[in-house]
Order: C-alpha cells, then sequence, then structure tokens
C-alpha cells in the first residue's frame, strides 16, 4: 500500500513537473510575442514621432510666414529707401506711422510717401507671386489715437487705409486686376487697436496713428497638413 501510494505520489509528481514545464515554455513564447510587439510598438512610436516632426514643422512654416515675407519686404524696402520706412510689430504686422504717409488728421497722402507706396506696391506682387496660395488676404489697417472724437477717428482710419489701398493699385496697376485684387481689403479700426495708453502717456499718441499691413493665412492649407497626417 505504501509503495503503491509513492508511486501515484510519483506520478503526480511528473505529471506537475510536465505541466510546470509546459507552462514555462508558453510563459517564453508570450515573452517573445510580447517583445516582438514591443519592437514593433517603438517602431510606431519612432515613426510618428517622424510624422508629428514633419506635421510640426509645416505648422511652423505656416506660423511664421507673415514675419518671413515682411522681413523681406522690409529689406527690399531699407535698401532702396534706407532703414525706418517701415517696421514690423510685435504682432508680426508691418508698419508705418502716420507722419511718413499723412499729415496729422488728413487722409490724403504726401507726395513724399509714393515712393514707398510704389516700393510696397512692387514687393506685394513679388509675395503674391511666391505665397499667393498660403494667403487669404493682405489687410490693409488704419489706427488712431485716442486723441478726437472716435467716430471722427474710425472715418479717418479707414479713409486712409483705403487711400493706401488705392495708391498701392495705381503704383502697380497689375495689383488691381482679377489675380490680385482678390486679395486685398481695407479697414479702420479708430483707436480699439492702441499700441500704447496713449491716455496715459499722452506724449506717445504719435505711436497709435498707423497704418498696418497684416497677412491672412489660408485656414485650409492648415487643415490640410492635419488630415494628411491623419490620413
Amino acid at each position: 500500500n505504501e509503495l503503491a501510494a509513492k508511486q501515484a505520489a510519483l506520478e503526480l509528481s511528473e505529471e506537475e513537473a510536465t505541466n510546470l514545464q509546459n507552462l514555462i515554455l508558453i510563459l517564453a513564447e508570450q515573452q517573445a510575442a510580447l517583445e516582438a510587439q514591443k519592437k514593433d510598438l517603438l517602431e510606431l512610436i519612432a515613426l510618428n514621432t517622424i510624422e508629428l516632426d514633419s506635421m510640426r514643422e509645416q505648422l511652423q512654416k505656416v506660423a511664421v510666414m507673415q514675419v518671413d515675407i515682411f522681413e523681406k519686404v522690409k529689406r527690399s524696402i531699407d535698401e532702396a529707401l534706407g532703414p525706418g520706412q517701415v517696421t514690423i510689430g510685435d504682432n508680426g504686422n508691418l508698419m508705418i506711422t502716420e507722419g511718413i504717409l499723412f499729415d496729422q488728421g488728413k487722409s490724403d497722402l504726401k507726395q513724399s510717401s509714393y515712393a514707398l507706396i510704389e516700393k510696397l506696391a512692387k514687393a506685394f506682387e513679388e509675395v503674391l507671386k511666391d505665397s499667393g496660395e498660403n494667403i487669404e488676404a493682405i489687410m490693409i489697417e488704419g489706427h488712431a489715437s485716442s486723441e478726437g472724437d472716435f467716430d471722427v477717428n474710425q472715418k479717418l482710419s479707414t479713409d486712409r487705409a483705403n487711400a493706401v489701398l488705392l495708391e498701392l493699385f495705381k503704383w502697380n496697376s497689375k495689383l488691381g486686376t482679377k489675380q490680385y485684387a482678390r486679395y486685398f481689403g481695407a479697414v479702420g479700426y479708430s483707436n480699439s487697436r492702441l499700441l500704447v495708453d496713449d491716455i496715459k502717456y499722452p506724449h506717445k499718441a504719435a505711436q497709435n496713428r498707423r497704418i498696418e499691413f497684416s497677412i491672412v493665412v489660408r485656414e485650409e492649407n492648415v487643415g490640410q497638413i492635419i488630415q494628411e497626417y491623419l490620413d
């Protein structure tokens, strides 16, 4: 009976050992499969990182396009007319102070500003030739200081923006054609977008009286970049 019992216990131990060995083999296979999945996952993460970096780079190019364009415009004007005619603001817009273009309170362009307008007209033609597919609009913005009545300043800033737009078309007739005219718009903001608090610092009021050029980037270009990544 003892021998039979020990024989049964031995057979049970051998069965358990076999089961344990099989379990070890199964675990080893699972570990190998997990290692393979880990490798595939790391490769996928690396690929996605490359694609994300590419998309980020493309979006960054779109984001800084306005500044890049205006930097080129500014350089060409600085070379032709000397520095100080135009500046680039913190918002990336190209800015011209009132005194260069207009007498205070007037919306008729000074004759002395014609050379600058002519250079701008040529520069914007080149801009649209090179980057027109990425541009929705080039807006000419009139801005005023807090001095005077808001409604009067609204009309003045709007008239000034329109005066600059029409003068651009005058100096470069191509901008007034169907091919290019659709890009341009003019708007007046009166004193609703001040650069400095000219009530607190009245001696800085001249900084607020200005013309700005801004570029509106095509939103579908941004959407296309993201969609291409998702696809």
